[in-house]
């Protein structure tokens, strides 16, 4: 019998399969490939999903999806400036330094709202959300700045037992800023995102129109508007230590541990200091950083003199800052307080005298930190603490500063207290002329003393000329001591920044 040539209606007869059946067939299987790659599909995307809250999780207690960003993705920002803090840190630390940072009374998630409605009506997406979720967990405000062709988070407000706690998305320039203001300032780990978030505990330091001008430069960053048009306003006065309820230890602990490290204090570096500058006086008692069972232990330091053996200083390393509780007189806390904002009455030790504890961050200069101590040493001691002057809060010296820059690197407030009278009121007279501060650095050596004879000398000035004021102007690169009748308070600055000094001093005919 001849075979019939195969073919594909020859091979359905074979099976008895109509070509109906098949075309079943086929979309059955098609139907089930496209369902198995459908699963394939979506527990993959819930796998990444698991993954990703598990490492949110861990890192911080917060389960919120970064925020949506529509515009495209800048390139990465250069590298940013030493002032700037260098670690992020996560968002359950972020909210452990608000929760002991002093309370605002002035802001809240409410508060914010209200006036980003009313700021940037038009331009904003309010979502206001409870302070926390059904088990606990904290739960921010989001606000997004929105124009006709970007929608992007700038802010995350979160509410905690003790500051407000803001998460910004801020220019560097904003961050270092504020960074070096109050040094609570520091990168966020919280939100992942292409863009650098900072988070800031928004305590009572802060003033209304800070907090204003923070949130509406952070809405025009995050825009590409220009933020330098958007000025930062001063620092609010603190809130008087008087009024303060006093911290337990632990909670000083905790500020101090998620404060800016001070590279020029530690517990070693102050007993030296103390040992040295107090000779027989002091009673130096050092001591390990923990217990065995893990509990902070401090040096703790005495005054001592014929009649008198009074403690006057614990010292605790910690994680961030050291941490000193101070026997103080009242009027040295405010000071400090008003200086530095981190100064407050302790409820540790128990005493009769009331203790302060004290943060020793970056802000706090080598000379300040040794005029606390000796104040606080003379107090306890019953000597005539307010006769120790308590030094300016400086910068470390630099080796070259502009005139542009110095504003940046110290205050008004500092210079004028580094700033030294030869009289209560200084008497001057005869002819008075102008010097800049780069005419210096070209006519003089460093560590000479800049005096009207001196100026004369160099061809500065007239020889007739009985008082000089000096101004800012160009760059310094040498140290110089300065004893003139007048300077500009940028003058003043550029010549502390070098490690030189500042001395009003009489004219010389009226000198005797």
């Amino acid at each position: 019998m001849k075979a019939l040539p195969f073919s594909f209606s020859s091979a359905l007869l074979a099976m008895s399969i109509s070509p109906g059946k098949l075309i079943g067939i086929l979309i059955g299987l098609l139907i089930l490939i496209l369902i198995v790659v459908f699963i394939c599909v979506l527990l993959r995307r819930r796998g990444r999903a698991k993954a990703r809250a598990t490492e949110e999780v861990k890192a911080e207690p917060v389960r919120e999806e970064p925020p949506e960003d529509v515009t495209p993705i800048e390139d990465e920002k250069a590298a940013e400036p030493e002032e700037e803090p260098e670690e992020p840190i996560t968002l359950k630390e972020s909210i452990a330094v608000a929760k002991h940072a002093a309370h605002s009374v002035k802001w809240g998630k409410k508060t914010i709202a209200e006036y980003l409605r009313v700021r940037h009506a038009g331009e904003i997406e309010i979502n206001e959300r409870v302070s926390q979720t059904t088990t606990g967990l904290p739960l921010a405000d989001t606000h997004y700045a929105v124009d006709h062709k970007t929608r992007k988070c700038f802010v995350y407000v979160y509410e905690t037992e003790g500051a407000p706690m803001l998460l910004i998305n801020a220019d560097p320039e904003l961050a270092r800023e504020l960074h070096k203001r109050r040094g609570n300032v520091h990168k966020s780990a919280f939100p992942k995102s292409k863009d650098q978030w900072y988070s800031l505990p928004l305590d009572d330091t802060y003033s209304k129109e800070e907090v204003q001008s923070i949130l509406d430069r952070c809405h025009a960053y995050v825009l590409g508007r220009d933020v330098n048009a958007i000025p930062l306003p001063g620092l609010a006065k603190a809130e008087p230590v008087g009024s303060q309820e006093p911290m337990t230890l632990k909670e000083s602990i905790a500020v101090a541990s998620h404060t800016a490290h001070s590279v020029k204090w530690s517990k070693k570096a102050i007993a030296e200091d103390l040992r040295t500058r107090h000779g027989k006086e002091v009673e130096v008692n050092e001591r390990v950083t923990h217990t065995t069972t893990g509990l902070p232990l401090a040096d703790t330091h005495y005054a001592v003199d014929h009649k008198t053996r009074k403690c006057f200083v614990y010292v605790y390393e910690t994680e961030g800052s050291p941490l000193l509780l101070i026997n103080s007189d009242a009027e040295l806390a405010a000071e400090l307080n008003g200086r530095h904002g981190n100064v407050h009455k302790s409820a540790f030790p128990k005493s009769k005298d009331q203790w302060y504890s004290l943060p020793l961050d970056d802000t706090y200069s080598k000379e300040e930190v040794q005029s606390i101590l000796d104040r606080c040493h003379a107090h306890v001691l019953g000597r005539d603490a307010k006769a120790i002057k308590l030094q300016a809060s400086l910068p470390d010296p630099v080796a070259v500063i502009s005139a542009s820059e110095v504003d940046d690197l110290i205050s008004d407030e500092a210079a004028e207290a580094a700033i030294e009278n030869d009289d209560v009121k200084v008497k001057v007279t005869g002819k008075k002329e102008i010097v800049n501060v780069d005419s210096l650095s070209a006519c003089f050596r460093s560590g000479d003393t800049i005096t009207v004879q001196a100026l004369a000398e160099k061809g500065l000035i007239s020889k007739k000329a009985g008082q000089v004021k000096l101004l800012a102007h160009g760059t310094l690169d040498k140290v110089f001591h300065v004893e003139l009748q007048d300077f500009s308070i940028e003058a003043a600055k550029m010549i502390i920044a070098t490690g030189g000094t500042v001395k009003r001093v009489p004219s010389p005919v009226e000198k005797k």
